[in-house]
């Protein structure tokens, strides 16, 4: 008898699994299940999603399908952004970032001088980019990402996001921190506020938005009508913290946040309404990107990626395809035939059968719950 127990790699409630470079690969679910912290389309029909341990995924029919790339990476990807189609840059942990310049279909990996974790890549034309993270680092281009040069930020908390209302105005959200410039970068003033911030969006050169939780999972939202200069809370539906902003248009906005939510405005952020039924498995949602037509895309915990092409109004999930339920143990008693054990629960207990080495599975449920097998 063959028995193996190979609980790390296939309990699914782990969210962050290596794979690919020492013979593993993934099985369940596909194309993969670590998480995914930022999604972008990079033109009509490419988008690109990257998360944990390294994941990056490509699709090339408007998130319909998705490829994933095989990388020797093993940093967690936080951010995506590019300034054209054959300029894409992602930054991660460690002070990791790499370049594309043919839509992903291969990465570069790039050094800017520090290895601390890198949270955002933001650009705000084709030439004039930033990249924020921890101990207060903020890094400037203004040549499409050639050139990076690092700025004094005048602080040491974690950065996690930067907004640009034009070449000079622009803002940096942090840990219950958040900077202002009116000079490029050059100089910084910065005001404390009682959230962490994830995301800021301006729908005009007034008003604008800032998301994020407070340092025990709750949400916030503020909204600024004289540029910054000062913020009040927003009553916005939802328990959880909020990840992203993201506005198609001065009416128009979408916020991703954490169990299920997503939420949108549709009068400038006046009022906002939440859908949390999306998906029934408590997902957070990290990421949200809408084309100017309505297709829009959520990407967020366990390699989830959901797809709207209505404005918001409905979504299907496109990845991954498999079970969430947490696997707990595998018994091969020949070459060819295996079984996993799932959840048990009232119902019983979910088993998976492999007749041909793992290849191909097969579910079934027991009337009676199991806690120990031995085939």
């Amino acid at each position: 008898m063959i028995r193996i127990i190979i609980t790390l790699i296939l309990c699914i409630s782990f969210q962050s699994i290596s794979y690919s470079q020492n013979g593993w690969f993934w099985q369940n679910p596909l194309p993969q299940g670590n998480s995914l912290n930022s999604i972008i389309f990079v033109n009509a029909q490419t988008v690109i999603a990257a998360g944990y341990w390294g994941t990056i995924l490509r699709s090339t029919d408007a998130g319909e399908n998705w490829s994933l790339y095989n990388s020797n990476f093993t940093n967690g990807i936080n951010s995506v952004a590019y300034t054209n189609e054959n300029n894409i840059f992602a930054v991660g942990s460690d002070g990791f970032i790499i370049k594309s310049v043919n839509t992903g279909l291969d990465w570069e990996r790039l050094s800017i001088g520090t290895n601390e974790d890198l949270s955002s890549v933001y650009f705000y034309d084709s030439n004039s980019g930033y990249i924020t993270g921890s101990n207060g680092k903020i890094f400037k281009t203004t040549d499409a990402g050639n050139n990076w040069i690092e700025l004094n930020s005048g602080t040491t908390i974690k950065l996690n996001t930067a907004y640009f209302i034009n070449s000079q105005n622009g803002f940096i959200g942090g840990n219950e921190i958040i900077l202002r410039t009116t000079n490029g970068g050059i100089n910084w003033t910065a005001l404390n506020l009682s959230t962490y911030i994830n995301s800021i969006s301006f729908i005009n050169d007034n008003t604008g938005f800032i998301v994020g939780g407070s340092s025990n999972g709750s949400k916030s939202i503020r909204r600024t009508s004289n540029g910054g200069n000062t913020w009040i809370n927003v009553f916005a539906p939802g328990t959880y913290t909020f990840n992203e902003i993201f506005f198609t248009n001065s009416s128009t906005g979408y916020i991703a946040g954490n169990e299920n939510a997503f939420l949108k405005t549709t009068n400038s952020g006046v009022n906002w309404f939440i859908d949390n039924t999306i998906s029934s498995q408590g997902f957070a949602f990290k990421s949200v990107f809408f084309q100017d037509n309505g297709t829009g895309l959520l990407a967020g915990t366990y390699g989830t990626i959901f797809k709207s092409t209505d404005h918001g109004n409905f979504w299907t999930q496109k990845s991954p395809s498999g079970t969430f339920e947490a696997l707990r143990s595998v018994d091969f008693p020949d070459q060819n035939t295996g079984y996993i054990m799932g959840n048990t629960d009232n119902t019983g207990t979910s088993f998976f059968k492999t007749t041909n080495s793992g290849i191909n599975w097969i579910n079934f449920n027991t009337s009676f719950r199991v806690y120990q097998y031995d085939f």
